[in-house]
């Protein structure tokens, strides 16, 4: 249950009058140590501490003083939220940043503030992939034997890229004989078979292999099936 600015003050006079906060919290079908700590925040910083104001911005300076205190010196996180700035309105709020903090690797990520833009589609783009353009100059700067670090300055390619194109390129090709099969009922079919009854074959050929890998493996190949039209019936 959310309290209300009128319910946080009518808590704290109760309890000012005696009663006690297992009370206080099924009358106000809340947990027991919101009223304890609220009553703890009321008690430092006044009653307008409670009070619902604009969306504070807490930075990740802040955050990781809190988290410091908390998770290096071993202090309690109550203690933690009432003297950091002013005291945190919610005490979960701390345990909450400590989960997503721990999840994160122990890193802050901070969310972007304001509002968030729509999602763009964003268009394709016309001509060869980057990862085609990526592997054809590496394969240039192999062939050509020039200086390596002039190269790369040039062409705008991280170190990293070049040398795992490098690597594909001098590698062994996993799928030879695959593609070689691939080709060899593509000619036997005279181009008929599309990637689909490509796959029933290479299945009937002792080959166990996805048929996305079988279209992927003939678009590279430039490998497409003939389109049948039918004819127009003429008497």
């Amino acid at each position: 249950m959310k309290l209300t600015y009128e319910d946080k003050v009518q808590i704290y006079e109760l309890r000012k009058q005696g009663k006690s906060f297992k009370r206080l919290s099924n009358q106000f079908g809340v947990n027991i140590s919101d009223p304890k700590y609220m009553v703890k925040l009321i008690d430092r910083y006044g009653i307008n501490i409670v009070k619902k104001g604009k969306i504070r911005y807490h930075s990740p300076k802040f955050k990781r003083e809190m988290f410091d205190k908390v998770l290096l010196e071993g202090c309690a996180q109550q203690s933690v939220c009432l003297d950091y700035g002013y005291g945190l309105s919610n005490q979960r709020l701390l345990n909450n940043w400590i989960v997503q903090y721990k999840k994160n690797g122990y890193t802050i990520v901070e969310k972007k503030r304001g509002k968030v833009p729509k999602k763009v589609k964003r268009a394709r783009r016309q001509g060869r992939s980057l990862t085609a353009r990526k592997e054809e100059t590496a394969r240039e700067m192999v062939v050509g034997g020039f200086r390596l670090d002039l190269l790369l300055e040039t062409a705008r390619l991280p170190q990293s890229t070049y040398y795992y194109q490098e690597k594909r390129l001098g590698g062994l090709d996993k799928d030879k004989e695959l593609k070689a099969e691939i080709q060899s009922i593509y000619c036997e079919h005279k181009g008929n078979y599309g990637y689909r009854r490509m796959t029933l074959e290479l299945r009937n050929c002792s080959f166990i292999v996805n048929h996305k890998k079988v279209q992927r493996l003939m678009k590279v190949a430039v490998l497409t099936a003939r389109i049948h039209r039918k004819r127009k019936y003429s008497s």
